[in-house]
């Protein structure tokens, strides 16, 4: 059995190049305009690797089950 409360959590952080796009558009008034795009693109990935249940040597073990405690 894995222990819920016990575990190391791994953060990894994925960035690319970052994008340029350059678009001509047009104001209202009809008059041009270039709009300058950008995007950095980072990605988060969390992983939780639980360890094994500790029973009998963990607080949270009483009665023959995990129980939550304070």
């Amino acid at each position: 059995m894995k222990c819920p409360y016990i575990y190391n959590t791994i953060e990894c952080i994925h960035q690319k190049e970052p994008r340029y796009n350059a678009m001509d558009v047009e104001n209202i008034d009809g008059t041009p305009e270039r709009l300058h795009l950008t995007s950095n693109d980072t990605a988060y990935t969390r992983t939780r690797h639980f360890h094994d249940c500790l029973e009998t040597d963990c607080a949270a073990w009483q009665n023959g089950r995990c129980v939550r405690t304070g």
